[in-house]
C-alpha cells in the first residue's frame, strides 16, 4: 500500500522541481552592452553580448526573436524604435541596427532562445546615444523674426 502513495508523491515532487530548473536556466544568462555609446541617427549599430554566467562563455547561435528599444531610462518610454533582426558577428555577440532619432539613454530590451535551453532568455541593456539635440519644431502661431532682427 505504501508503494502506491510513494509514486504520486514522487510525481508531484518532480512536477514542482521542473519549472524551477527551467527558471534557473534563464537566470544563468545575461545580456551585456558591447557598444555602450553610439551616434544617434538612422542606422545606429548596437552590439550586445549574451553570456552564460556560470561559465563566463559566450552563448553562441542564439536567436534573438524579440527586440525593442525605447527611451525609458530617461522617462520617455513612449519613444520607441524596433531594430533590425540581430546578426551574430562573433561568438555570442549580436548586432542590431536601429533608428535612434535623438540623443539620450536608450533601453535595448531583448528576448532570445539559446540552443539546448527550454527557457526564453530575457534581457535589457542601456546604451547612450550621442549627437546634437534635434532642432525644435516651429510652434503654432509663432513667426520668424523679420530679416535683420536677431
Amino acid at each position: 500500500m505504501s508503494r502506491f502513495v510513494f509514486v504520486p508523491a514522487l510525481a508531484a515532487a518532480l512536477a514542482v522541481s521542473v519549472p524551477a530548473a527551467v527558471l534557473a536556466a534563464a537566470e544563468d544568462y545575461a545580456f551585456e552592452a558591447v557598444t555602450e555609446q553610439v551616434e544617434a541617427g538612422p542606422d545606429a549599430a548596437i552590439d550586445v553580448r549574451l553570456v552564460h554566467k556560470p561559465t563566463g562563455k559566450p552563448a553562441e547561435h542564439a536567436v534573438i526573436f524579440e527586440s525593442r528599444i525605447d527611451r525609458s531610462p530617461d522617462g520617455l518610454g513612449d519613444v520607441v524604435t524596433h531594430p533590425t533582426p540581430a546578426d551574430e558577428i562573433e561568438p555570442g555577440v549580436y548586432r542590431l541596427r536601429a533608428d535612434l532619432g535623438e540623443p539620450g539613454r536608450w533601453a535595448v530590451k531583448l528576448q532570445a532562445k539559446v540552443p539546448g535551453e527550454d527557457a526564453t532568455i530575457p534581457g535589457e541593456v542601456v546604451i547612450d546615444a550621442t549627437g546634437p539635440k534635434p532642432l525644435m519644431p516651429e510652434l503654432p502661431g509663432r513667426t520668424a523674426p523679420p530679416p535683420g532682427v536677431r
